[in-house]
């Protein structure tokens, strides 16, 4: 404006104007643009702290939603009293079937993902030793039965002939010696008797024992439920007592979830409390609800870490949980476990 104002000054008023009357005209303008400049800047000023308000006022209803969902995020996190670690397992853990006899492999009735049910036959060991063993036991049991019986059955003539030659002897019909010496045949015939039979004990035992060798050589299911790992095959030589199992069940029975709780959090948590159960290897899926039910009365040390590192130092004490519904887990995976109040 004060720019327009001066090019119109110079094309019209000027001309024809003496350069004195130019000059206190000039003093002029140039007062005039001083103080519009002036004005302008106080303007400025008075707007920016008008602006500087209404952008506060504007803001301040976001700070106020960012307060308010702080508050709600506090609240949801002042529910959970506690954080563990843990596996999916199942109570009592999994079947290591192994064999109890030495022998060769004959036969795998089932394979890896196969149900079972309790008492089906798993593996067949060779039973030809074992069999020779229970005939041989069969033939000694019935031997000493036999001996058995015949000791006994001579007693009865042996106490009655005893009986007669002591009444005849108490007559005087014969002498005191022959009264004696048949009683004594009858206590040594008694004896004969204990032994057979103690013999005839002892061999229905050892057949019992081949028997059970014999049981042996079939491996059956202890329980219901599926295979989970089949580590056999038809000729493999096998021993009792062998580190390796033959075979590995998952028995018919609820998952759990053992949970480590490093011992700070140990006096926050109780039997029958609530907890979400999520996996660690995707947090995004729905947390599962589960139930504490029971707390280890010892600590110890952390057996959950993949790592060699010595944990010494960190103390937890185990927590079994259990879940609402069947969950669509595997044994072993790892999961997270936050209980609430």
């Amino acid at each position: 404006m004060a720019r327009f104002m001066a090019r119109t000054m110079r094309s019209t008023l000027l001309r024809g104007v003496s350069p004195v009357t130019r000059l206190t005209w000039l003093g002029a303008v140039l007062g005039l643009m001083a103080l519009g400049g002036l004005a302008g800047c106080s303007d400025g000023a008075s707007a920016a702290p008008t602006a500087q308000t209404a952008g506060s006022a504007a803001a301040a209803p976001s700070g106020s939603n960012a307060a308010a969902s702080g508050s709600n995020a506090a609240a949801a996190s002042a529910q959970v009293v506690a954080i563990a670690r843990g596996k999916v397992d199942i109570d009592g853990g999994l079947l290591d079937i192994a064999a109890m006899a030495d022998g060769q492999v004959t036969h795998v009735a089932v394979k890896p993902g196969d149900a079972v049910k309790r008492g089906q036959v798993l593996v067949q060991l060779s039973e030809q030793s074992a069999q020779l063993d229970l005939a041989l036991a069969d033939a000694e049991l019935q031997r000493a039965t036999a001996v058995a019986q015949s000791d006994a059955a001579r007693v009865p003539a042996a106490r009655d002939l005893a009986r007669r030659l002591a009444s005849a002897a108490a007559l005087g019909a014969t002498d005191r010696q022959r009264a004696d010496d048949a009683a004594a045949t009858v206590q040594q015939l008694e004896a004969a008797v204990r032994l057979s039979r103690a013999d005839a004990a002892i061999q229905k035992q050892k057949r019992a024992q081949a028997a059970y060798a014999l049981a042996q050589r079939t491996i059956h299911a202890p329980q219901s439920g599926r295979v989970a790992a089949v580590s056999t095959q038809a000729g493999a030589w096998v021993r009792a007592g062998q580190a390796a199992p033959l075979l590995v069940i998952v028995p018919d029975r609820p998952l759990i979830v053992r949970a480590e709780l490093n011992e700070s959090y140990a006096a926050r948590v109780k039997p029958g409390m609530r907890a979400d159960v999520t996996l660690e290897s995707n947090g995004r899926q729905q947390a599962l609800p589960a139930r504490l039910i029971r707390i280890a009365q010892t600590y110890g040390a952390s057996q959950l870490y993949d790592d060699t590192q010595p944990r010494a130092a960190v103390r937890v004490i185990e927590c079994v949980l259990e879940f609402d519904q069947p969950p669509a887990l595997r044994i072993g995976q790892t999961v997270r476990v936050n209980f609430h109040e």
